[in-house]
């Protein structure tokens, strides 16, 4: 689509990147694309397996049962949500940027079905692709998922931010800059 038009102009470097979901999308495009990568850009890689299958699926429902708002305090946001406290404010604010029935098609149709990053070893180890990976030390979501991603993807680097939560650019932006 629009991505790929855009790399057939002459401008370089193409560096491709993404948070959460937008992370897992960009890792998934790099290692389907024939595009020649420059770099690639992977910021609190979500969590995928059965559990956050579960998660997102009952989300999903809840949204639709319940509307965005009593959902998202529920799952996300609220004192039992999934995300730190100090994530929730933010995160609050973006998923109510957004139509509730289009969040609980995202839920359902992308982030309940992110790939094993086991499933993806032997892509994952053909990935020549210079690759930062980064992750806010208290995201306790996504340090499993991004360390081993490091491990699988040859030289790339990963970079833990202290003191930042899931929406690492938000909460230390200049160290994530």
């Amino acid at each position: 689509g629009a991505l790929r038009d855009a790399t057939n102009i002459e401008r370089r470097p193409l560096v491709v990147g993404g948070l959460s979901l937008g992370a897992a999308t960009a890792l998934l495009w790099a290692l389907q694309t024939d595009v020649a990568l420059d770099g690639l850009v992977l910021a609190a890689y979500p969590e995928s397996g059965e559990s956050q299958r579960q998660w997102a699926q009952s989300f999903a429902a809840a949204i639709d049962a319940e509307g965005l708002e009593k959902a998202g305090e529920r799952f996300v946001w609220g004192p039992n949500g999934t995300f730190a406290r100090s994530d929730a404010s933010a995160i609050r604010r973006g998923f109510m940027e957004h139509a509730p029935q289009a969040l609980a098609g995202i839920l359902r149709m992308a982030l309940a079905n992110i790939p094993d990053i086991g499933s993806l070893a032997p892509a994952l180890s053909e990935l020549r692709v210079p690759t930062l990976i980064v992750v806010g030390g208290e995201d306790a979501l996504s340090l499993e998922p991004s360390r081993a991603l490091a491990t699988r993807i040859p030289g790339s680097q990963l970079a833990i931010i202290e003191n930042s939560g899931h929406v690492v650019n938000l909460s230390q932006p200049r160290a994530f800059n």
